[in-house]
């Protein structure tokens, strides 16, 4: 497919190419209507159907009429005095996160069971048939209970009421929706007043229940303070510490055992240091070094200086050996004398050694001695610090008992007096006016939303359909589903039409000539790339126009001014000869079997520079016959002396024949009709050509309907030649309603 995608580049401008893949909003909307009009009837159903059932709910819903009041929440009550403190929730002491819940928290009581549970039995609407529905269970036939029947009734006012709290402010409207209009602003008013009557007396019992506890709480904080303060002269004289107190011993002990921590620090720093040298000396022999070569012991100068002496002796007893021989008298002595220094160096080595081994032992016994010296101090410590805790304790006790009996007390007296307020935190703003008109349904709102849901459920429909419709439909197809884009497109014509185009018919300048000149120039572009001399024309299926455009594409090269030979290579079903109007008695399988010659069997046409050869009588093996050597030599010795040779074959999703065909030809033209060519049988047919390696020069949609727009993404025809000559007058005649008519059914009656 690598021809299709140069067509595309090449095919013109940066800014043509670009208005040819981007679709204008003109095609994209003049797409859409074509969509809507094709499935005009389901669309107009589906828009009476959803237009009915939207008027007639509007219809039967019924009228509700919402009243309102409003009040204003404060959070805390006036303060008479100003000294005295309300009993309330600490919540707003929290600031903005707790008078926020303070807020959450109102919202839930004035929709809450008790404020409606009020406004139920001070209205009677528990007894009320029309607010509860039936009295009675129609499962049993018995009368509901008194208890049944207002949780029901509270449950109904509930669902009818909404609260909506004025942003940034302290007001809170109270909405009630209900049939009765005069009803809905009743119990506006009457939840207002329940919600304000609530607070008040759960105000009132809070405090009535705080003031008797923090009586009681007074006496018992009193006798604890008592108790509390003998506790401590009682431990002062048990321990005798009125000449110096426990705080004084423990600072003079602080500071003895501060100074044994110091020096602690120091011994333990000489140990870890200690302990350092000798596991890394330890390390050094256990991996087989020699002692004397680390750092550590070789830094001695005892062993420094034995390691050298033994260093030069060893020096001169190699070269007193090398120069005298190993008989020589004073061999003897020097090797004695170097036994002896040996024998000295390693015992200064494990002196060395054991030196290391006993700075660490000497730091860790200095260390142990002063925690033995630490310990023993703590343990003192800590004999006086229980003292001190003990005696702290005793002290909290009585402080803390001191400040809650005066807290208590004057609690209990701030309480006494706030319980004689009835001053209240919420205030009636607004109450409630008869509604005099409904809130629900909205009449307008409701039409709109119905027309609305009627245009974009019948819009729906038309897509949806159009989607279930798997053909390709639009030349843009090709583009979003195959990433190819057609060599040309032909419209749709019904068979009297197709063959006037073999001989250029009465309309020799016809919208789709034009096409087929389109196609015709492409390919002589695709020539100049490459050596484009056989071509095979074939589709996937069958009544697609593929041997129709063949036999035209042929007559338009003709035409042209080139000599051109179309071969009728369909043996299963030749329809070659019908359209030039030859006899089907000599072609190509009486060559093969010899019983004729090639001379006498290719035909002149109508058409100046078109050789015809026809099937002849179709065989038995066509697939066979196809893919023998005699066939690739008969290919071959027709071809000679033509400029361009197509070959019709079948149908390339019902047998093998055109993939065959492909490896003997230079290219393969596929064909599609726009609205019959499924999608997936396309897609089959690419990988079929694929699949052998076939070199595809391009697509072309045939059945394209002249009256869209543009066909797509700019591929229009949107011109012809009228009979004088003139440009438009052939598409005009067409635009025409009858015209379009006509098309329509042309397209559907068109076949290959």
């Amino acid at each position: 497919m690598t021809q299709i995608h140069e067509l595309r580049a090449g095919s013109g401008t940066p800014s043509r190419q670009a208005s040819l893949d981007q679709p204008s909003f003109r095609d994209l909307l003049a797409r859409g209507l074509g969509i809507v009009q094709k499935h005009r009837v389901m669309v107009l159903l589906a828009m009476a159907v959803v237009l009915a059932g939207g008027l007639g709910i509007n219809t039967i819903q019924p009228r509700l009429y919402t009243a309102s009041s409003k009040i204003v929440i404060h959070p805390r009550a006036p303060r008479v005095l100003d000294k005295v403190k309300e009993v309330q929730d600490d919540s707003l002491a929290r600031g903005w996160g707790g008078l926020e819940q303070f807020y959450n928290t109102q919202q839930d009581i004035i929709t809450g069971k008790a404020v409606a549970r009020a406004v139920v039995e001070g209205k009677g609407l528990h007894l009320d048939e029309e607010w509860v529905g039936d009295l009675v269970d129609e499962s049993t036939g018995e009368a509901y209970t008194e208890a049944e029947r207002t949780r029901r009734a509270i449950s109904r006012l509930r669902r009818s009421t909404e609260l909506v709290p004025s942003p940034k402010s302290q007001i809170f409207e109270i909405r009630v929706t209900d049939e009765d209009p005069a009803l809905a602003a009743s119990l506006a008013d009457g939840i207002a007043l329940a919600y304000r009557d609530y607070v008040l007396a759960m105000r009132v019992e809070l405090t009535a229940n705080t003031s008797d506890w923090l009586e009681t709480q007074v006496d018992t904080q009193r006798q604890e303070l008592e108790t509390s303060e003998e506790a401590i002269q009682a431990f002062v004289e048990e321990h005798d510490l009125q000449s110096m107190t426990i705080s004084e011993w423990r600072n003079q002990m602080a500071e003895r055992v501060a100074e044994l921590t110091s020096a602690l620090d120091i011994t333990e720093r000489d140990r870890v240091a200690a302990e350092a040298r000798m596991d890394d000396l330890d390390d050094w022999i256990k991996d087989g070094k020699r002692a004397e070569d680390h750092p550590l012991i070789g830094s001695d100068s005892t062993v420094r200086q034995l390691a050298s002496e033994l260093l030069a002796l060893e020096r001169k007893v190699t070269r007193d050996g090398e120069r005298y021989g190993a008989r020589w008298p004073g061999q003897k002595a020097d090797r004695d004398e170097l036994a002896l220094l040996k024998v000295r160096h390693a015992e200064q080595v494990s002196q060395a050694v054991e030196r290391v081994r006993g700075d660490y032992a000497h730091a860790r016994a200095e260390e142990r001695k002063l925690k033995r010296k630490i310990r023993k101090m703590d343990r003192r410590a800590r004999d006086l610090g229980s003292l001190e805790v003990e005696y702290n304790r005793l002290r909290r006790v009585a402080d803390s008992n001191a400040a809650l009996y005066q807290d208590v007390l004057r609690r209990s007296k701030e309480t006494e007096m706030s319980q004689r307020s009835e001053a209240s935190n919420v205030n009636i703003l607004e109450y409630a006016d008869i509604p005099k008109r409904p809130s629900h349904p909205n009449q307008l709102l409701s039409l709109f939303a119905t027309l609305l849901a009627t245009m974009g459920f019948g819009l729906g429909t038309a897509f949806v359909l159009e989607n279930l419709d798997s053909t390709i439909k639009d030349v843009s197809e090709l583009d979003t589903f195959f990433n190819l884009w057609p060599l040309g497109v032909l419209p749709a014509m019904d068979e009297r039409e197709e063959r006037q185009l073999i001989v250029g018919g009465e309309t020799p300048n016809s919208a789709a000539t034009e096409c087929l000149r389109s196609v015709r120039t492409n390919l002589l572009f695709l020539g100049t790339k490459k050596t484009v001399h056989r071509i095979v024309v074939a589709s996937g299926g069958p009544r697609e126009g593929k041997t129709t455009l063949c036999a035209n594409i042929a007559a338009t090269m003709a035409l042209a001014g080139h000599k051109v030979l179309l071969v009728d290579t369909d043996m299963r079903r030749p329809r070659m000869h019908g359209i030039f109007g030859m006899p089907n008695e000599a072609g190509i399988v009486d060559i093969m079997v010899g019983d004729r010659s090639v001379e006498q069997c290719i035909k002149s046409s109508r058409v100046s520079g078109l050789d015809v050869l026809v099937c002849g009588t179709p065989p038995a093996n066509p697939a066979e016959m196809i893919s023998s050597r005699a066939f690739d030599r008969l290919l071959d010795r027709v071809s000679e002396g033509y400029d361009f040779v197509f070959l019709d074959s079948p149908p390339a999703l019902l047998v093998t024949d055109a993939a065959v065909l492909s490896q003997k030809a230079d290219g393969t033209l596929l064909v599609l009709r726009v609205g019959q060519t499924e999608r997936r049988h396309f897609r089959h047919t690419l990988r079929a050509f694929e699949g052998v390696h076939a070199d595809i020069l391009g697509v072309v949609c045939n059945g394209i309907d002249t009256a869209r727009r543009g066909y797509g993404y700019g591929y229009g025809y949107g011109y012809g030649y009228g009979s004088n000559g003139g440009y438009g007058d052939d598409l005009k005649a067409d635009n025409t309603p009858s015209g379009r008519a006509a098309r329509k059914k042309r397209s559907g009656s068109n076949r290959a």
